[in-house]
């Protein structure tokens, strides 16, 4: 339990001022190519798994609308998870939530 010093501190220190959310380029990022490609991956394999869930559902049976859905996934959701990483598997989880 923190003593009544640390509080008044901790309640005393500046709070940084609110950025306008502006796209962040790769640089900017602040990560590594690996962690980029790690991210990118883990967010594609999310893809498939929703494709695949997406045309078992809904009993597609076109190759053609099946490979579509497919690549959409994958480059969405590893684009996503790439771009925003930690808060897109939490925004991730919190749609799961609320489906279930």
């Amino acid at each position: 339990m923190p003593d009544a010093d640390s509080l008044k501190l901790i309640q005393s220190a500046p709070m940084p001022e609110p950025s306008e959310s502006q796209p962040l380029s790769h640089s900017e990022l602040d990560i590594s190519p690996g962690e980029l490609a790690t991210r990118y991956a883990c967010g594609g394999m999310l893809g498939i798994v929703i494709a695949v869930l997406v045309i078992l559902f809904f009993a597609i049976n076109s190759v053609a609308l099946c490979i579509a859905i497919a690549v959409i996934a994958v480059v969405g959701c590893g684009f996503l998870a790439g771009y925003h990483g930690d808060r897109f598997w939490i925004g991730f989880g919190k749609v799961v939530r609320w489906l279930m």
